[in-house]
């Protein structure tokens, strides 16, 4: 008999997020799962919301696609069933506690009480045994953004020495681990941050130097002209929050290519309404961001720039989940919701008012 289980699904863009009965791809006999050989079946503990869960679901235009479709990417949990392919890819055996990222798009979710991962895609690539002194809810709120902050450091120019890092959005998700990594594994001495109020004695507990109140300034170019005009330029300049500011000045702001100057970027060049945004609006938005990337391979610009596309396989996961056991980065939880009040933890994603993750918890 096919398999089913409650899960946080849509349609398209149109149609409401409902929790409702869904049926996986998996068999069960004798009370045991049967899975396909490449798959994982991991009963979610936990689940992690991100923009770009809003983002998809934004995009599913009715002309696209009328099938049901789960919502949610990040995950932890434990591993229910396992394929004899996925077992010898990965390692794992049922019963292991695990998190990772569903990075199938318009396929199963995360905010369902499993979910099926392929062990030789991107998302079994992903799917790591954690320790077992980490809980489930930090397991599941570091994948995307903390593979993310990871991902932009590793995306600057080789020699680059990341002594002074200038963080724009420090107060996200990714911004907060950014700032740890800086201090704790990549030895800024410099870290400088935008933020709002509310946000920066924390991040200066993470190891920010200093910080510019955003919301005091109409553009953040006069506050970072000042700064370098005493301190000198930045070695490396992480965008998380979308921001174009500082363009027109980027030869006296960063350092340039020979030094191994960087901006990298996740955002594009503005801030976005995450509940109103689609893959097409960022992919426009961002068009800016294309064209300079491509000067940037180029060689025509001053300094490095790049678009940083996260890359989360097993060996990263391992590394991010070594950094949390060790302490070099502590992770944040906004809020924490039930199943059944999902629509409440959407809505507090997409408020841009989340200090941390927004989680969903799914089971015990």
């Amino acid at each position: 008999m096919p398999f089913e289980c409650k899960a946080v699904t849509y349609t398209t863009n149109a149609s409401p997020l409902t929790l409702k009965t869904v049926s996986l791809p998996v068999e069960q006999k004798d009370g045991q799962f049967v899975v396909g050989e490449n798959d994982i079946l991991v009963k979610v503990h936990y689940a992690a919301l991100n923009p770009v869960d809003s983002i998809l679901k934004n995009s599913a235009y009715g002309w696209l696609s009328k099938s049901e479709k789960g919502f949610g990417k990040d995950f932890s949990g434990d591993v229910a069933a396992i394929g004899a392919k996925a077992a010898a890819q990965t390692s794992l055996s049922v019963g292991d506690r695990v998190a990772g990222l569903n990075q199938k798009i318009f396929k199963n979710g995360t905010l369902s009480e499993y979910t099926l991962v392929n062990a030789f895609d991107m998302s079994g690539k992903a799917t790591t045994k954690i320790p077992d002194e980490m809980p489930y809810d930090k397991a599941a709120a570091f994948p995307l953004v903390l593979g993310t902050a990871h991902q932009m450091f590793e995306s600057a120019l080789k020699g680059n020495s990341y002594k002074k890092v200038l963080i724009l959005g420090g107060g996200t998700s990714v911004g907060r681990f950014a700032v740890q990594l800086a201090k704790n594994v990549y030895g800024s001495e410099e870290i400088v941050v935008t933020c709002s109020e509310r946000s920066a004695e924390t991040l200066k507990g993470f190891g920010a130097t200093s910080y510019i109140d955003y919301s005091k300034h109409k553009s953040l170019l006069e506050p970072v002209l000042e700064h370098v005009k005493t301190a000198g330029p930045f070695d490396l300049i992480l965008d998380t929050c979308g921001n174009s500011d500082l363009f027109g000045h980027m030869t006296s702001i960063l350092r340039n290519r020979s030094e191994g100057g960087s901006y990298i970027s996740v955002s594009g060049d503005s801030k976005y309404d995450y509940s109103k945004m689609t893959v097409s609006a960022y992919i426009l938005n961002g068009l800016h961001l294309v064209v300079r990337s491509l000067r940037s391979a180029l060689g025509y610009l001053p300094y490095h720039y790049k678009l940083a596309m996260l890359d989360l396989d097993h060996d990263r996961t391992e590394l991010l989940i070594r950094y949390i056991m060790d302490g070099k980065v502590s992770i944040c939880i906004d809020s924490e919701y039930p199943l059944e009040d999902f629509q409440e933890a959407v809505d507090r994603q997409v408020s841009n008012k989340a200090q941390g993750k927004v989680l969903v918890k799914i089971s015990d």
